[in-house]
């Protein structure tokens, strides 16, 4: 229970203080300049979401000597995220166009920058750790928003739209790895052998993972991205600031009740009557907060919206209130 606390302590003030700062963004861009900000974010963090998954799982389930397959883990996904990322980098400069260049490279780097936080992160989850998890989010997310605001403050809100999520997850890396014992065999470890065999097997064993990501992050991403293609950044803009307020419930309950979950789950992964009653349990408890969540979010979502953003935003209600119902069914 103390571990659930501390990440219900993360998320809870990491996602007030996120749709605080988005709230603000998007009433000084309006639906158009939010939209293009959040398109290109969401390519990356929607490729960098189905890589994480596919990596990090089956660093919770591998058994056997761990710094061997975290090192493999860091070694080979950095490589393949760099190289995404730099054909990503490319075809985003050839449909935005060189003046967008800084906000684009900013957000590809966010694809090997997650690639390798997720080792430091898989490691602290199956340790239970989720103290040193809160505060490492808990800090990136601090200084990320606040970088965030002073950018738009002084004028520039697309680029503080992307900042504040590179300076989070900057942040975040640079705290675990200056606290993790695994930084040191890490370090060491990245001059020796590569052993592709082992990351090809732990790539085919997280595939599901990163499939069952995917139908989330087209859902959260994919579909800003969609949206900005085929009808223009003003729907993105809508669509990504329905999401931002679904996020209210779904990052700081549903993912908090999860991240406490997996821990959980890999401490009796070998017990399958324990893990049942452990699975049991979170699926109610989850379920009796979240439900409720949704449709309060339901009601209020017109009153909020009339308050505080504006005629222009007005389509967001109605599109968040079919979201709500898919999550809470989800």
């Amino acid at each position: 229970m103390k571990g659930l606390l501390w990440v219900f302590f993360e998320k809870f003030g990491l996602t007030l203080l996120s749709v605080i700062a988005t709230f603000w963004y998007a009433a000084i861009l309006g639906p158009e300049g939010f939209g293009i900000a959040t398109i290109l974010l969401s390519v990356s963090l929607l490729i960098s979401g189905i890589q994480d998954n596919i990596q990090q799982f089956p660093l919770l389930a591998s058994r056997g000597n761990k710094t061997h397959v975290y090192l493999t883990s860091v070694k080979g996904w950095l490589l393949i995220s760099v190289f995404v990322s730099v054909l990503l980098f490319f075809a985003l400069i050839n449909i935005f166009g060189f003046s967008f260049w800084f906000l684009i490279l900013l957000s590809v780097l966010h694809i090997p920058i997650s690639s390798v936080s997720k080792v430091f992160v898989a490691d602290l989850i199956a340790k239970q750790a989720y103290k040193q998890l809160a505060m490492r989010a808990f800090w990136g997310k601090i200084i990320g928003v606040f970088s965030g605001l002073f950018l738009a403050y002084i004028g520039y809100v697309q680029l503080a739209i992307i900042f504040q999520s590179f300076v989070a997850l900057l942040v975040a890396l640079f705290i675990m790895s200056r606290s993790s014992e695994l930084f040191s065999e890490v370090k060491l470890g990245l001059y020796e052998g590569f052993d592709w065999r082992l990351l090809i097997s732990l790539i085919k064993e997280g595939i599901p993972s990163g499939v069952s990501m995917l139908e989330s992050g087209a859902k959260s991403h994919g579909l800003i991205v969609l949206l900005g293609i085929f009808i223009g950044p003003n729907a993105s803009g809508i669509y990504a600031l329905a999401i931002k307020f679904i996020d209210i419930p779904r990052k700081l309950i549903g993912y908090g009740f999860s991240s406490w979950a997996m821990g959980k789950f890999h401490a009796v992964k070998d017990d399958y009557t324990v893990l049942l009653g452990v699975y049991k349990t979170a699926y109610l408890w989850s379920s009796m907060v979240l439900v409720p969540c949704y449709f309060g979010l339901i009601a209020v979502s017109d009153s909020l919206v009339s308050t505080f953003m504006g005629e222009e935003w007005k389509d967001v209600p109605s599109i968040l209130s079919w979201l709500a119902l898919f999550n809470c069914i989800m």
